[in-house]
């Protein structure tokens, strides 16, 4: 996976969120995200087995080994029967809080941290909406380099972003 790639469309795909009413609720800002990522992977395919991004797909502790539902995932579904286990075809994991504070911030890295070990995924994403801190460099990450923070916020109409990864200086 071409994690540079991704991150290109994130980015677009959070300066592309610019009505207002979404920054007011996480759950608003997660639904217009998703509808963001869905419409730039489709342009630019870059994994193979054609991914969806699904919202609140509920990991359950008997198929997957934990019991975590994350905000977005992109993933090929086990069920499709392309891929032999359940930690294949795992690409990014996505939790967002909205002006998450550190403890909640670290909470979610933790979740991500579980999630990429548990099932492989390459990616762990944290998005902290419409706020300016990212915290990543304050958790200690088993997963290491798969996880990366963001921040984002809307001022005067123009979308803001902070980024992060663990071994990276950040603000």
């Amino acid at each position: 996976m071409n994690q540079e790639h991704l991150l290109q469309l994130l980015r677009s795909a959070l300066l592309a969120i610019r009505e207002p009413r979404f920054y007011n609720t996480e759950r608003g800002y997660q639904g217009e995200l998703l509808v963001q990522m869905r419409a730039r992977l489709e342009e630019n395919p870059i994994w193979p087995g054609s991914p969806i991004v699904e919202q609140e797909y509920q990991k359950n502790a008997a198929a997957h080994g934990l019991d975590i539902r994350p905000d977005l995932i992109i993933h090929c579904p086990f069920e499709r029967g392309v891929f032999e286990n359940r930690r294949q075809g795992n690409y990014v994991v996505i939790e967002l809080k909205r002006r998450a504070n550190r403890q909640a911030a670290l909470q979610d890295y933790a979740k991500l941290d579980r999630i990429c070990t548990v099932l492989d995924y390459a990616m762990g994403i944290f998005i902290n909406v419409d706020a300016t801190h990212i915290f990543l460099r304050e958790y200690n990450a088993e997963a290491g380099n798969r996880l990366h923070g963001f921040a984002v916020e809307l001022r005067g109409g123009q979308v803001y972003i902070q980024e992060g990864h663990p071994y990276q200086s950040q603000r």
